[in-house]
């Protein structure tokens, strides 16, 4: 039920004073001893809000369509993790790329071997599962307070800045240098091997960034039991250069033009938070 504690009395006394006669209504004064007392925990859990966030359900039946998102209810006996919600991110890149190589001989006879990738194609993609309690109605699990904190998760994790980062951090690898055995050894698969295990490199540091921006928020908000005092604030930072240097980000090099850019620092969240 949707309906809050409100419009329960509301609909009570209606229903009362259309159906009920002079000699029945002290029945009513039972009626709401009984609400009182049982209303509170018939709505436990539910919605917590009337107003329909339209822009959040689009978002996440999108995300849910498109594969970003996938949200998934446990029985009271089968509880993850000692939270009673938790969402995992995961990022997975596609690209595309044409190299070449150069290498020479060093006097150990091994090969130093440099390798020029020009990525055509780079393609980030964020998705979350999202694991909570099924006490919470499935349709409206977004606007409990349970909800609403692991879209904050979401929300960290699908941040446009984030795609944006990601995919500059991929484009700025144009040399990599590595060592090989034997000459035999150097050969297309080899370097594509090489040029994965950068990409990875990569990849990995975007996730522990993400990692480390959802543990600040749990700590801020003690896994969702309280609210942030800047709310606006911590997620305006987001992936900002500060944010960057607290989380220690490894490839903060590569990045620092991209992060002063226009497009970069006026990218926004993607719904309401």
């Amino acid at each position: 039920m949707r309906m809050n504690i409100a419009r329960l009395y509301l609909c009570a006394f209606t229903w009362w004073q259309t159906h009920s006669s002079s000699k029945t209504r002290p029945d009513f004064a039972i009626m709401m001893i009984a609400l009182s007392a049982f209303g509170p925990t018939m709505f436990a859990g539910e919605v917590i809000s009337e107003a329909e966030p339209s822009e959040v359900l689009t978002w996440i039946r999108s995300a849910e369509r498109s594969g970003r998102l996938e949200v998934d209810f446990y029985p009271p006996d089968k509880r993850p993790t000692q939270y009673a919600g938790w969402t995992d991110f995961e990022l997975t890149l596609e690209y595309k790329y044409d190299q070449q190589m150069k290498w020479k001989f060093t006097r150990e006879k091994t090969v130093n071997v440099t390798i020029y990738p020009n990525f055509t194609t780079i393609k980030p993609l964020m998705s979350h599962t999202v694991k909570l309690p099924d006490s919470l109605n499935a349709s409206t699990w977004y606007q409990s307070e349970l909800g609403r904190h692991e879209l904050d998760h979401i929300t960290i994790g699908s941040h446009p800045r984030l795609i944006l980062l990601t995919t500059h951090l991929v484009k700025s690898i144009v040399t990599i240098k590595s060592q090989a055995d034997r000459i035999t050894d150097v050969n297309q698969k080899w370097a594509q091997e090489e040029i994965t295990k950068e990409v990875n490199r990569r990849s990995q540091a975007v996730q522990s960034l993400v990692a480390d921006n959802n543990k600040r928020l749990d700590d801020l908000t003690r896994h969702g039991a309280r609210e942030i005092d800047d709310r606006s604030g911590f997620f305006d930072r987001l992936f900002l250069k500060e944010n960057l240097d607290e989380s220690k980000f490894a490839y903060l090099g590569d990045i620092l033009k991209l992060i002063e850019s226009p497009e970069y620092r006026n990218a926004t969240i993607q719904f309401p938070h």
